[in-house]
């Protein structure tokens, strides 16, 4: 028997999914070390299952948690008639899987301070003979997920959608025993509709059975299970194991004249580091075989049942067989040490009989929590009212508190909380007294965002790219380019299911036909799945959405730096001039890049934006076109801070002493420019918005939370954007520029600002600028633009050049023109920075005139 510490042993870059079934649990342990050396190894996607009522001390016990920690694992409370008892450690990847079948609990003690025993199973091809064991164990973790809610299910068929071994287990035979050479095979046994003693009873021949011997840190106080076993297999000797100090040893106990009792100190073949064994195994030898029952189970009837009485606890264990093998040698026990007396040994606990009984009347079987709105699963004794449904952070601190009433028997309840709240756990009362259990609150956006598929890590790493301060325009486009690729190589199984369909995603590198979110038929098709299924969190999770997240979070972690970094500039700086010393700019140059890499990116900047250009011209004057959703929105955000870090990116081409744009900078009428995509990009999606009256509405008080953030980013960033605007094309037509950044600013107010609130605090909108444009133009400069731009949109009357069409929302009034021979019938010629460019009058206007009587557009382009 090696002795090892655990997770180390795990190999790095094989899996990415981990499932934990434990009896006790140490959050802090799980929080502060599991994760990170999962994580370390390539595991990021974990969630465990836990005894509840274990649970509910831990949860009492643990105010040393963060309040601020972003909980991206899960954690389910299990109830049971007696104990949620198994220990798997389950670990999935693309092509491999591993089944950690054991004793040890989800603590420092279960992972190398206590001896615990571990049985490990790994797979990596489909021919291999154990994989069906493995299946046994996967489809026995499925059957615990079963009824614990959305996530849940979602968690299950993620896993299995990202690994090939688990992609088709219905095509894999399961059997009661597999082979694992020609000597030895193995069984797995769980609690099910027969007990744990059942099963062994029937796996294990007939043929006489010479001893047994148990290991057991917990047995009953009478030793029940050694006399249903003695009674069962009738073995000339059972040989007990005992420990001082550590576990239930069975005092009540009336030993048969065949029993024998040792001490574990006493018989070890090898020293150990532990103090104390947790580790539960039970040896049968047989003239011809033999058979060793290894994992959770202790020696009791609550673990094993009996032929008279029913199982009460959730138990896992790996029964072997071998020809040739010596179980107690591999276990590093020899029986030929001293033996003790019953009486002799010493105990600190009570038995072993961990059978209860659930006093609670109601149990909160799962809780997710997305951002404000919770979803709770309960099942009850019966009918409630006037129950207290209670919120709590990692302090124990109520957060939020609500009246419900819920049927007898299995029901669901959402809540929307005021704001979004650090939930950490929830409990129910009844006029002051606790009447369930405490629940885990699992934050589905924090954990989802762990989830395993290809797209969400390539998402994942191009976020932690960002949120380290790496901000780059061309990488975030090259995610971008491929992030709705669809794979076109062959394929996998049949189309005809859905979950087949699935796996076709897969990201390629960029090719000459579409991009990124420019698959915009697929979106409109997950749209639709999204509205019927998910309602509001599809659209949170998607892509782009939690790509925005992430350049948000990295905006303001840069100006935090950035303002901790000015005070030490001055400290530094006083120090310097006390001192007489010159501190010199130490900015490293960059480094050169090719004539042709040069234009490559640049044709690959411009490409994309020009893509992004096609889908936003596309929904002007479309009947076809939906209104914009929160996607949209994202992608309109991102677009635009692209486009701030590309005013001041440049590069160092060889054979060249000044650094070059990658994009031409000032408005040109003949080449594309940052200019114009960033007016036009604002016009256009300004357009489409008050064309269709406004953005998608959802039935979800998440979504609409997150719209209406969005859209006050949005407001900031176009406001940023044409202030900049307007500073890089002073050169320009003057009137021109004035009148195109009026009309962006404007429509902005109208389409973002619904509650027409007055911001004046400059720095929000600095917020948005890149620091290296900030430098270069000077944050007094940006400010006297800002400020221009502020007083326009605070402004509570609209100008008379300007018209608000019903339906384009506002544009200039370029020219009246009047009928001769009606006044009544005035038309007006209107530009505005979303219609297209018009080559023959120089600015953005339609070709059209309107009719204000008729309230509709004329074709005409005479005056």
């Amino acid at each position: 028997m090696k002795n090892r510490i655990l997770l180390k042993e795990i190999p790095s870059g094989k899996f990415h999914s981990a499932i934990f079934t434990t009896y006790s649990i140490n959050l802090y342990y799980l929080e502060q070390q599991v994760l990170s050396l999962l994580g370390s190894k390539g595991i990021h996607y974990v969630s465990v299952l836990v005894d509840s009522n274990m649970l509910n001390t831990q949860l009492d016990a643990y105010s040393i948690l963060s309040e601020h920690r972003k909980r991206n694992y899960a954690v389910h409370g299990i109830q049971c008639n007696g104990s949620f008892h198994p220990k798997i450690i389950f670990l999935a990847g693309e092509t491999t899987l591993l089944l950690l079948l054991g004793s040890g609990n989800l603590t420092s003690s279960g992972h190398g301070k206590n001896l615990e025993v571990w049985n490990a199973i790994y797979i990596d091809n489909d021919k291999d003979k154990k994989l069906g064991i493995v299946i046994q164990a996967w489809n026995y973790l499925k059957n615990l997920h079963a009824d614990l809610g959305l996530s849940a299910q979602y968690k299950i068929k993620s896993i299995e959608e990202n690994c090939a071994l688990l992609s088709n287990t219905e095509q894999v035979k399961l059997f009661d025993w597999y082979e694992i050479d020609d000597n030895s095979k193995i069984s797995f046994l769980a609690n099910g509709s027969d007990s744990l003693f059942s099963q062994l009873s029937n796996l294990i021949d007939n043929s006489a059975i010479e001893s047994i011997t148990t290991m057991s840190p917990f047995y009953d106080s009478e030793g029940k299970l050694i006399h249903q076993l003695n009674k069962r297999f009738n073995p000339k000797k059972i040989n007990i194991i005992l420990q001082e100090d550590f576990g239930a040893v069975p005092t009540k106990m009336k030993p048969a004249s065949n029993m024998t009792f040792f001490n574990w100190l006493d018989i070890q073949n090898e020293n150990v580091r532990q103090d104390y064994f947790h580790a539960k195994n039970f040896v049968f030898k047989g003239k011809s075989k033999s058979y060793l029952l290894s994992g959770s189970a202790n020696a009791s009837l609550a673990a094993f049942g009996s032929e008279s009485f029913a199982m009460t606890n959730h138990e896992v264990c790996i029964l072997y067989q071998s020809n040739n093998i010596d179980f107690l040698k591999t276990l590093g026990i020899n029986l030929n040490g001293d033996k003790t007396n019953l009486s002799d040994i010493a105990t600190t606990t009570g038995a072993a009989n961990q059978e209860r009984e659930n006093q609670s009347t109601a149990f909160i079987k799962a809780v997710e929590k997305s951002y404000d709105n919770v979803v709770f699963y309960f099942t009850s004794k019966k009918e409630l009212s006037e129950i207290s449904l209670r919120l709590f952070d990692t302090k124990g601190n109520i957060l939020f508190e609500e009246i419900i009433e819920f049927r007898k028997g299995e029901t669901s309840f959402q809540l929307t909380t005021p704001q979004v709240l650090p939930i950490f756990y929830c409990e129910l009362f009844n006029k002051g007294k606790s009447i369930s259990n405490k629940q885990f609150v699992i934050d589905i956006n924090a954990f989802e965002s762990t989830n395993p598929s290809p797209k969400n890590r390539s998402l994942n790493k191009i976020r932690k790219l960002i949120e380290s301060g790496s901000f780059s325009s061309p990488k975030i486009i090259e995610y971008l380019n491929t992030i709705y690729k669809q794979r076109a190589t062959k394929k996998i199984a049949t189309a005809s299911s859905k979950s087949d369909e699935e796996r076709k995603d897969e990201f390629v590198t960029e090719e000459e036909s579409d991009l990124l979110y420019l698959s915009y038929e697929e979106i409109q098709k997950r749209v639709k799945l999204f509205d019927e299924i998910k309602k509001g969190k599809g659209y949170i999770e998607y892509k782009c959405v939690r790509l925005w997240d992430s350049i948000f979070s990295y905006l303001k972690e840069s100006k935090e730096k950035e303002e901790q970094s000015k005070i030490d500039e001055e400290e530094t700086e006083d120090v310097n001039k006390s001192s007489g010393r010159v501190v010199e700019n130490d900015k490293k140059p960059k480094k050169e890049i090719s004539k042709s890499t040069n234009e490559r990116l640049k044709e690959k900047v411009e490409k994309f934006l020009l893509s992004y250009w096609d889908i936003l011209e596309s929904k002007i004057d479309s009947p076809k076109a939906e209104k914009p959703t929160l996607i949209d929105l994202s992608m309109f955000l991102i677009i635009l801070e692209i486009l701030l870090h590309l005013l001041n990116h440049k590069e160092k081409v060889e054979g060249q002493e000044k650094e070059e744009h990658l994009l031409r900078i000032r408005f040109s009428k003949n080449h594309p420019s940052w200019s114009e995509f960033t007016l036009h990009f604002i016009g256009m999606f300004l357009l489409w918005c008050s064309q269709k009256q406004g953005f998608k509405e959802i039935e979800s008080s998440e979504y609409d939370y997150k719209l209406s953030l969005y859209k006050e980013m949005a407001y900031k960033t176009t406001i940023s954007a044409l202030s900049l605007f307007t500073a890089v094309n002073r050169g320009y037509e003057i009137n021109k520029v004035t009148v195109w950044k009026q009309l962006g600013l404007l429509n902005a107010k109208l389409c973002f600002n619904n509650d027409k609130i007055s911001y004046k605090d400059i720095n929000d909108f600095l917020l948005f600028i890149p620091q290296d444009t900030r430098e270069e133009f000077g944050d007094s400069y940006l400010q006297e633009e800002l400020n221009e731009s502020l007083s326009i949109v605070n402004r509570n009357k609209l100008d008379k050049e300007f018209y608000l069409h019903p339906e384009d929302g506002i544009t200039f009034i370029e020219k009246v023109i009047s009928n001769a021979n009606d006044n009544s019938k005035i038309y007006l010629k209107l530009f505005s920075t979303g219609y297209e460019w018009d080559d023959e009058i120089d600015d953005y206007w339609n070709g059209k005139v309107f009719s204000i009587k008729e309230s509709r557009w004329l074709s005409s382009r005479k005056e």
